[in-house]
């Protein structure tokens, strides 16, 4: 078992003392909690996920929940990839856009498989740059849509195990250039929807 995996495992096995664990729901492409997607957005963002595990073979998923409260957002995040087991067998290349609605948090949980095309800087940058100033403005589909937008094009199979760089330019990121990395470790995305480091509070 490689740094990685021994990472995941521990956080799979931490304990958690404040309660009942929230339950994970059956695997979808597109799990909405909260009531906060329409059926329309919904099936909008079914059929971009369906289009690239067609096109491309990576199988992309979308959670949205109130709280993963008693556990933080990493916990949680594990335990839902644990579980539904995205991506193809031996490939490992499925990912996951977890949102944390009432905890104002979201993660991007990548498999072992897309590491390369989607590095810890890539999905730090997608969620700064597109998810959190539309979540900020309460537009929570436009950002998971264009989160999910940003993504999709740094899926090719000729990326894989490679370091994207992006340059953003008119609100969209393009891949300029590409070069081999060692692993950089696990991805931990917790980012607040508010201002500064840390988990933000509410906006007032």
């Amino acid at each position: 078992m490689n740094a990685r995996r021994w990472v995941r495992a521990a956080f799979l096995l931490l304990p958690v003392w404040a309660g009942a664990l929230a339950p994970v729901p059956p695997v979808r492409r597109i799990t909405d909690l909260t009531g906060t997607l329409t059926p329309f957005q919904k099936s909008a963002l079914e059929a971009t996920l369906s289009a690239l595990e067609t096109e491309k073979g990576a199988q992309g998923a979308v959670l949205v929940v109130p709280t993963t409260q008693p556990e933080a957002i990493e916990q949680y995040a594990l335990r839902v990839a644990e579980t539904w087991k995205l991506g193809r067998k031996g490939v490992d290349d499925g990912v996951l856009l977890l949102v944390a609605k009432d905890d104002r948090t979201l993660r991007i949980e990548v498999g072992y498989g897309l590491e390369g095309a989607l590095p810890d800087a890539v999905c730090k940058q997608i969620i700064d740059d597109f998810i959190v100033p539309r979540f900020r403005a309460g537009d929570f589909y436009g950002g998971i849509e264009t989160g999910v937008g940003q993504a999709e094009p740094l899926l090719d199979g000729d990326q894989v195990g490679g370091l994207v760089v992006l340059d953003v330019r008119d609100g969209r990121a393009e891949l300029v250039g590409q070069h081999q990395s060692p692993a950089v470790g696990i991805h931990h995305f917790h980012e607040p929807l508010g201002v500064g480091d840390g988990v933000c509070p509410a906006d007032n």
